[in-house]
């Protein structure tokens, strides 16, 4: 599983590249802004609003001093997939407390997972991708740029 998931970071970063981006060192983001529109960082922590840090495995600048914090997720079957679901909203509401919306939660998902676990991802407002369809992803990215969230 952590092999799939370093793939699935590299294909995100991949695409990065390729639309631009520039990879700037990890360090800890702590205010909005904290990463231009075109960068990115790899495994680099997020400050929440009791001061704690977590980890995200892709931060990306995003216009009008956002970031899309992007986690990947491979999963082997259903039970192991609410796990992995749970790994990654534990931090949106974190972050939410700290960040309103100048944050942007996402899941990159791999594998077999329970057709309710994407469901309870949107419905905490996380945007869903899969790594069979990257594609998505890049649109996503590139209609950020294009049409920023007022």
């Amino acid at each position: 599983r952590m092999r799939l998931a370093h793939e699935q970071e590299k294909a995100v970063i991949d695409i990065l590249l390729r639309l631009g981006y520039r990879k700037r060192p990890s360090q800890l983001v702590d205010e909005p802004g904290a990463l231009a529109e075109d960068e990115f960082m790899q495994a680099t922590q997020f400050k929440t609003a009791d001061g704690s840090t977590h980890e995200v495995d892709v931060a990306v600048g995003l216009p009008k001093r956002a970031v899309f914090a992007l986690e990947c997720k491979v999963s082997n079957d259903r039970t192991n997939s609410v796990k992995r679901v749970n790994d990654v909203l534990k931090k949106p509401s974190a972050w939410k407390r700290q960040w309103g919306k100048t944050v942007v939660t996402g899941a990159l998902l791999q594998g077999v997972f329970s057709s309710k676990e994407p469901r309870r991802l949107l419905e905490e407002d996380v945007e869903v991708f899969w790594s069979h369809r990257l594609d998505e992803l890049e649109d996503w990215l590139k209609q950020q740029r294009e049409h920023p969230s007022s």
